[in-house]
């Protein structure tokens, strides 16, 4: 009963092959159907990065109009003056304070200033230096003499 079992076995190894081809045909239209999708992905990302651009090269346009049109320079200069100023403004302010906290230091240094003034003076008296009679005293600088100018001859 060889010939049986060669049959069987072909039949079986010929059975084999073909769910192998119908398996392979399944994940051949699997992956196609993957790849198809991820190809209409690709291309409905390019479409939407395609309409960003296009937004964006709209919105740049209408910028440019915008600023160079005299109304959008008055604007953008106006909003520039604001910025400037309350920058000074803010400047100001602490110039402000450090004004009146350097004054109220300076109050109360003066206080202390006061008595050591005194102080001082009393002790700068008795050291003063005597002073030198007149004959001593060092001789001012002599002025060159003052010339008469020259005879004009309009004669």
């Amino acid at each position: 009963m060889p010939g049986v079992y060669d049959r069987f076995n072909m039949d079986l190894s010929n059975g084999i092959r073909a769910v192998d081809a119908g398996e392979e045909i399944t994940a051949m239209r699997i992956i196609k159907t993957d790849l198809l999708e991820i190809v209409k992905l690709m291309e409905m990302h390019r479409q939407n990065q395609i309409k960003r651009e296009e937004e964006t090269e709209a919105k740049i346009a209408e910028m440019k109009k915008y600023y160079y049109s005299q109304e959008g320079m008055e604007a953008e200069k106006a909003k520039w003056r604001q910025i400037y100023y309350s920058d000074l403004k803010e400047k100001e302010k602490v110039v402000n304070e450090e004004e009146e906290e350097s004054l109220e230091d300076t109050e109360l240094e003066s206080d202390d200033d006061e008595e050591s003034l005194e102080v001082t003076e009393l002790e700068s008296k008795p050291m003063m230096e005597p002073q030198l009679p007149p004959s001593l005293l060092p001789a001012p600088p002599l002025s060159p003499p003052v010339l008469p100018p020259p005879p004009s001859s309009d004669n």
